[in-house]
């Protein structure tokens, strides 16, 4: 699920015994993503008439504007009411970043020392439409080079 669709839906199937009315709870819990950050938590009852065999529920995601892994949470199914629960009580959702990242385009750099200037590349991720900034400093690093 991508970060930016804004909400995730998902179906409750029910299997058998469409001629009575049942109901199952469902929950949201944490994995790798964070309620309240990556997602908004949801937990509520599915009420299913006695014909009824799909219901559908949302789970909103949060858009953040920061560069991250994929990050999870899980679905789970439990308290069902006038039926029991099938194999799969239980989904995972992954959530795929949408942000974009930078990196430099080698993990080193080697310049003369009357070079004067040296030219550093900054790679940014793969939406370029989007117009994006990034700041970066210099620092020293120091020698271990006795008399330096």
């Amino acid at each position: 699920m991508a970060e930016s669709a804004g909400a995730v839906t998902l179906t409750v199937q029910r299997q058998v015994d469409t001629n009575s009315a049942v109901s199952v709870d469902y929950a949201t819990s944490d994995l790798t993503a964070t309620s309240g950050l990556d997602y908004t938590g949801v937990a509520n009852t599915l009420a299913f008439g006695p014909t009824e065999r799909l219901k559908f529920f949302s789970v909103p995601i949060l858009n953040d504007g920061l560069k991250e892994s994929a990050r999870t949470f899980r679905l789970t199914l439990s308290n069902p009411t006038g039926t029991t629960l099938g194999g799969t009580k239980t989904t995972t959702v992954t959530i795929v970043d949408n942000d974009q990242g930078f990196q430099f385009e080698s993990a080193s750099c080697t310049v003369a020392e009357d070079a004067g200037t040296v030219r550093i590349g900054v790679l940014r991720g793969s939406d370029e439409n989007i117009p994006a900034t990034v700041d970066y400093a210099t620092a020293d690093i120091r020698s271990n080079t006795p008399g330096r």
